[in-house]
């Protein structure tokens, strides 16, 4: 993938497991990065790191 699709995927996985993990759960967002992002594990890392984030800033 070149650059600007990495970020469009980012944005779009990151905002969505976001959601999953305010109003569901943690883990679930997780799982769901996890298998929508598994060939891509830079941009995975990332948006792990964007739930962490947010989900601390939440509490």
């Amino acid at each position: 993938m070149d650059n600007h699709s990495d970020i469009d995927v980012r944005d779009f996985v990151g905002r969505f497991a976001i959601w999953i993990a305010k109003n569901r759960s943690i883990e679930e967002a997780q799982a769901y990065a996890e298998s929508v992002l598994n060939d891509n594990p830079e941009v995975l890392k990332l948006v792990l790191i964007d739930i962490s984030n947010a989900t601390n800033s939440s509490h």
